[in-house]
């Protein structure tokens, strides 16, 4: 329906007579609006009338057999004008946010730190975590990086990590930490207790409330210690300043804290005698730490204790499998009992032979 004119015409006399159900409406004013320019009409004998455009009726306004023609067809033009500004502006939004996606994109592949997702994820928000560089003022990262390239290699090809005559034994669940039937439970925290994600939230909910302890009271490597009903003792162990601090973020004072609570952690339960541990993979979930150093790390804490450290994790995972099996003399992959693990599979998928 093409409009006629470049500027619309003055109100005529009879425009105060149109209303939509085809009677007077002085009340109403007249059918014409500065807003809408009017459309050209052409009749079938060659003459032409302009008949202007007007807003749609009111709200619950029923069309009746009275109703004049042209206002009917004003009133379902108007709404399908509306109907493609909204599509248009729905267009555009998508146009802006998939430019920004795409800008994202470009900037996080221009720097070689960051990981973008393969192209058929490309629409999904990218999960890339940065990766430490080497630098001569971080000599623990360093060490770290040329470490875990070497425990990568180690984790292939099966070689076993254990130290001679150690004395600790590394047993991994795959089950929840919370239903664990020892009765120690080791996770770690930072020193404001935040405790907002990951294991520390868990252990959080089913304890049914927070460490009595003051936040941002605690040194690196102490153990907050709770006691809650039906699951034993939580050893909270503190391997960090704040909870936004992770690895990513800072990485040499991070690495340096962590073995200094796995130290701690070790003289506690020398100092205890506990001969059986349940604990999370302390550092290696949201923090982002290699599992396999952290278990090396424990590995070389413990060697001289005897006791034993059951992992659980909630799912069986494929770029972890057989970690705990290097620390392991002679380890064998089968089923146990089915109260063995309290969890909702209750399989446990390494143990050492007796």
């Amino acid at each position: 329906m093409a409009y006629g004119g470049a500027r619309p015409r003055r109100p005529r006399d009879e425009d105060f007579k149109l209303s939509y159900n085809g009677g007077p409406a002085a009340h109403e004013g007249p059918r014409y609006d500065r807003n809408y320019p009017p459309i050209n009409r052409r009749h079938a004998n060659g003459s032409s009338f302009d008949m202007p455009r007007g807003p749609p009726p009111p709200s619950g306004q029923q069309f009746g057999p009275d109703t004049d023609i042209f206002q009917l067809v004003l009133s379902l033009q108007h709404t399908v004008e509306q109907l493609r500004a909204q599509v248009e502006r729905g267009n555009e939004e998508n146009r802006r946010q998939r430019d920004w996606f795409e800008g994202r994109l470009r900037d996080m592949e221009m720097k070689g730190n960051w990981t973008a997702r393969p192209a058929e994820n490309r629409w999904t928000r990218p999960r890339a975590w940065q990766v430490p560089s080497p630098a001569k003022d971080t000599p623990t990262v360093n060490e770290y990086l040329q470490r875990t390239s070497e425990l990568d290699d180690a984790l292939k090809e099966g070689t076993s990590l254990a130290a001679p005559g150690a004395l600790c034994r590394f047993v991994e669940h795959v089950g929840d930490l919370c239903e664990a039937i020892q009765p120690v439970k080791v996770h770690a925290v930072a020193a404001d207790l935040r405790c907002g994600r990951g294991v520390a939230a868990a252990m959080i909910a089913a304890a049914g409330q927070r460490p009595d302890r003051e936040p941002d009271t605690s040194d690196i490597g102490e153990i907050v210690k709770q006691e809650a009903a039906g699951m034993g003792t939580i050893y909270h162990l503190i391997t960090k300043e704040k909870s936004p601090h992770k690895f990513h973020k800072r990485p040499e004072p991070f690495l340096v804290n962590v073995k200094k609570a796995f130290s701690k952690l070790a003289e506690v339960i020398r100092d205890e005698e506990l001969s059986e541990v349940a604990m999370s993979y302390v550092c290696s979930g949201t923090d982002r730490l290699h599992r396999v150093w952290v278990l090396e790390q424990l590995h070389h804490e413990l060697k001289d204790i005897p006791v034993t450290v059951h992992f659980y994790n909630k799912f069986e995972s494929k770029r972890w499998k057989g970690a705990g099996q290097l620390f392991e003399k002679k380890v064998t992959v089968e089923e146990t009992e089915s109260g063995s693990i309290p969890s909702s599979n209750g399989r446990q998928t390494v143990n050492s032979n007796k």
